[in-house]
């Protein structure tokens, strides 16, 4: 039930004016003494001010030739430090298989996957009232839904947001798909919903969407695309495409979590 309340927002306090148009001028490169040893820059800012911070970082990097990914709280940033430090990512390697493959083959395979494993859902009902979309939350507390004191942004060789997994070797354990699936599925989507990765922390991955389905069979196919992608978010949060499809519609932001 707590996954459930967190995909649909519900129990959260709406952010602050303030805390929304917050400037990212208090934003800092991390002190080196107080933050793991990481393979690429680091960038410390204030939770309350991370989805501003990421915009202008995002911008101001993708003149540089790369991208800005929020990786969470010290505790979940050493995760992925350890790691990286443990296994050394072949970042040529996973692209070229990413560009090898695609989303399109991604999904036939992983569908007759969950056909024999018995995970596909049943049809649902459309949801008799508006469901909220999901909210970032990569920079809040899950408990209470207050901003963290303080979340890392990396900056990521890259200007191509959908190659991060690859350089974080993000993925390939129990059902998350392996870092060159997810370059290949997020470049698709990135070509047609405008998807841009927002933040990769462990277990969870997030996207910010210019271009969201804005129609209810494209939202119903979106969501059956994205329960490919990931069961979890289906099984253990909305229970069915039909509810996913809704907090889907219109909405700028993705949300994937995987046990």
């Amino acid at each position: 039930m707590g996954f459930l309340r967190r995909l649909l927002g519900l129990g959260r306090k709406e952010q602050s004016d303030s805390s929304r148009h917050a400037s990212a001028a208090s934003t800092a490169i991390a002190p080196a003494l107080s933050t793991p040893s990481f393979p690429f820059p680091l960038v410390s800012v204030p939770g309350a001010e991370a989805v501003v911070a990421w915009r202008r970082y995002q911008t101001e990097w993708r003149k540089e030739g790369a991208s800005a990914v929020v990786l969470g709280d010290a505790d979940e940033l050493k995760i992925r430090a350890d790691l990286l430090a443990s296994e050394p990512v072949q970042v040529s390697a996973l692209l070229s298989a990413a560009a090898n493959t695609t989303a399109a083959a991604f999904f036939r395979a992983r569908e007759a996957e969950y056909i024999e494993n018995e995970l596909v859902v049943e049809p649902g009902q459309w949801p008799a009232s508006a469901v909220p979309p999901s909210p970032l939350t990569a920079h809040t507390d899950v408990g209470s839904g207050q901003p963290k004191p303080v979340v890392y942004l990396a900056k990521i060789p890259t200007p191509h947001t959908w190659e991060v997994p690859a350089y974080l070797n993000a993925g390939g354990w129990n059902d998350c798909p392996d870092p060159a699936s997810q370059v290949a599925v997020l470049k698709y989507w990135h070509d047609k919903h405008g998807a841009e990765i927002y933040s990769l922390t462990g277990d969870v991955l997030e996207c910010l969407v210019t271009r969201p389905p804005s129609t209810r069979q494209a939202a119903l196919a979106l969501a059956q695309e994205q329960f490919l992608f990931c069961a979890d978010v289906v099984h253990q949060g909305t229970e069915s495409i039909e509810v996913l499809a809704a907090t889907l519609l219109n909405s700028e932001v993705w949300y994937f979590w995987w046990d």
